[in-house]
């Protein structure tokens, strides 16, 4: 990327995703001078899509790759500016129903002050649901955003509820097999929140997942370390993560810096959070 003042260069960049061709389609420059740039990055013999932001010297602020649900080429053509500091990247990847037709795929960033769990210890990712979870009753969980079940209890995470799945299942056959699942909510949460939840810290490894139900399987289903729930409450954010102790959620409120961690301590969070219990 060459940026130009009326009579000279005054700034290059280049980007190397680092396994083949990569390419920038459409940038779009911002009334404050940074550049939204989208594109396509090779990744494992196929093009995901690209969106890079850089500042208005050049520095890459932050960049992020998307791989369609078929594991083809995907590439972004089109940059639209949203509500705020929000921006929609657009362009083809393949139809889910039918491979051999492309179709429009569109992905909304939004621009989000964030703070962190210091405790950064993980054991065990989220996996991104992306078609591949089923159901007890054999139907896709659509529902179901994210969820790590390498951990106990489960955890499966959609954009309002918290599920949390207990089991005890052993061989003999005069204790009975039990499974009970848990669902939190977060009484009073904000109707407008700016995005759903969505995974942190994306690891460089990934899962494939073949089942009878998806053709071809989904290959390179992305991990993650920790899942967002984003302005939950006017100022505050929730994150799902995992620390030295185990699984955590915790609180983050923004203007003024404060932390509340609880740490897979149900009873401390019942006060707080709605549930509902099955069985």
């Amino acid at each position: 990327m060459l940026q130009y003042n009326t009579c000279s260069l005054i700034n290059s960049e280049t980007y190397d995703g680092g396994e083949g061709n990569d390419e920038f389609t459409q940038l779009l420059l911002g009334a404050d001078g940074n550049m939204m740039v989208a594109g396509y990055s090779t990744r494992k013999g196929n093009a995901d899509f690209l969106s890079a932001y850089y500042a208005s010297n050049g520095t890459l602020l932050w960049s992020e790759t998307y791989n369609g649900l078929l594991n083809k080429d995907d590439k972004a053509q089109h940059i639209s500016k949203g509500k705020g500091e929000d921006y929609i990247i657009s362009g083809s990847t393949r139809d889910p129903a039918n491979e051999d037709l492309e179709t429009v795929l569109s992905i909304r960033y939004v621009m989000h002050d964030l703070v962190k769990p210091q405790d950064e210890a993980v054991t065990a990712p989220f996996v991104e649901n992306r078609g591949h979870l089923l159901s007890t009753n054999g139907t896709p969980a659509s529902n179901i955003r994210y969820y790590s079940r390498s951990t106990y209890p489960n955890l499966f995470l959609s954009d309002e509820t918290a599920h949390f799945v207990f089991y005890h299942i052993d061989s003999s056959y005069i204790t009975d097999d039990t499974i009970v699942r848990l669902d939190i909510d977060f009484a009073g949460a904000l109707p407008d929140r700016p995005a759903p939840a969505v995974g942190l810290e994306r690891q460089s490894r990934f899962h494939n997942y073949y089942s009878n139900h998806i053709s071809g399987g989904r290959e390179r289903t992305p991990l993650y370390n920790k899942v967002l729930f984003p302005s939950v409450y006017e100022y505050t954010d929730v994150i799902f993560g995992q620390g030295d102790e185990g699984n955590l959620c915790a609180l983050y409120i923004s203007r003024v810096a404060i932390q509340m961690t609880w740490y897979w301590n149900l009873p401390a969070l019942l006060p707080f959070l709605s549930c509902q219990m099955e069985t």
